[in-house]
């Protein structure tokens, strides 16, 4: 019989049957993550410099400024969507690195607690138990054995942050402790941006 192939890039292998965090597996995936985003800004800035997606992502951070992003921000973070607040940051080069990065960071730690809400009202109705199927009985079981201190490890790496912050609120944390949680997006909005303007400094 062969052994079933242990894929550290898939999220079903991030978190063990017992709730543990599979660290190898995490810091792995979150590694080629990180050198991911870096190629592929990369190669997209220095080869294919424009296309439809990036050009209208450029207008939308263009035309509403540091309040778009926040809001684009906001809402990545505050629902289960395939998205990520990163892709604004290779437009945003030339603004204020401080206040980029704390209002990019309040408005992901609001999006944890909306999402905290979202799955404390309205946990038990079909549409969000649907909506976090895919990690549900992990995200249980993560949280159940980390408590609050789940959210500071989905809030760093690659486990699906707004996900776990519904769960959480579906499980009845704390809010206080899930809110405060939360504010270590910080570091995690932080490095991303410093890996990805890496690479569009060395693609420009």
């Amino acid at each position: 019989m062969k052994k079933k192939f242990n894929n550290p890039f898939s999220n079903e292998n991030l978190i063990k049957e017992n709730g543990k965090v599979n660290w190898l597996n995490l810091l792995i995936k979150m590694a080629l993550i990180l050198l991911i985003c870096f190629v592929a800004y990369f190669f997209v800035l220095k080869y294919l410099k424009v296309n439809d997606l990036t050009k209208d992502v450029e207008v939308f951070i263009k035309h509403f400024g540091l309040w778009g992003v926040s809001f684009l921000t906001l809402f990545i973070d505050t629902f289960i969507v395939p998205a990520s607040m990163d892709i604004v940051f290779p437009f945003v080069q030339d603004w204020n690195l401080v206040s980029l990065i704390l209002c990019m960071s309040l408005a992901s730690t609001l999006g944890g607690c909306f999402g905290y809400w979202i799955g404390r009202l309205l946990g038990k109705t079909k549409i969000i138990k649907a909506l976090t199927s895919s990690f549900s009985e992990k995200g249980q079981d993560m949280i159940q054995h980390y408590g609050a201190w789940a959210v500071v490890i989905a809030a760093l790496t690659p486990i699906p942050f707004s996900t776990v912050c519904w769960i959480s609120g579906m499980l009845n944390l704390k809010f206080e402790k899930v809110a405060l949680a939360s504010t270590t997006r910080i570091f995690r909005v932080a490095l991303y941006f410093i890996v990805i303007s890496g690479s569009v400094k060395l693609a420009l």
